[in-house]
């Protein structure tokens, strides 16, 4: 697999600090991100054009949708559709891996986020 650093390609196993946007428009199907977050931080209102897993090693996160919200603690993880508006807040400081998924590629039932 290859990870995204800024606007070069290549293999690096240690998490490293990104920026999401990096990662919308990779020619493969998945990229990975890492990225340490400190206790309070919140994203702003955002989406994404792949979809995206969203994945806790360690502390938690609380997202929230327009519509909903979700606890997504420490060894948990949740799929979110493209498109979909959300802010993360994190509770504890947070060691977070996503994969951004082509969205073309999913199955039909990640979208009901």
């Amino acid at each position: 697999m290859i990870f995204r650093i800024g606007k070069s390609d290549h293999v690096n196993s240690q998490p490293t600090q990104h920026c999401p946007l990096d990662f919308q428009d990779l020619p493969q199907t998945i990229g990975a991100m890492s990225k340490i977050f400190n206790d309070g931080y919140e994203t702003p209102l955002h989406d994404h054009d792949r979809d995206q897993l969203l994945y806790a090693i360690s502390g938690t996160m609380r997202l929230r949708s327009i519509k909903e919200a979700w606890v997504v603690p420490p060894d948990g993880a949740i799929c979110i559709p493209a498109g979909t508006q959300h802010t993360v807040i994190m509770h504890g400081n947070v060691d977070m891996r996503t994969l951004y998924i082509d969205a073309n590629t999913t199955h039909p039932y990640t979208k009901v986020l």
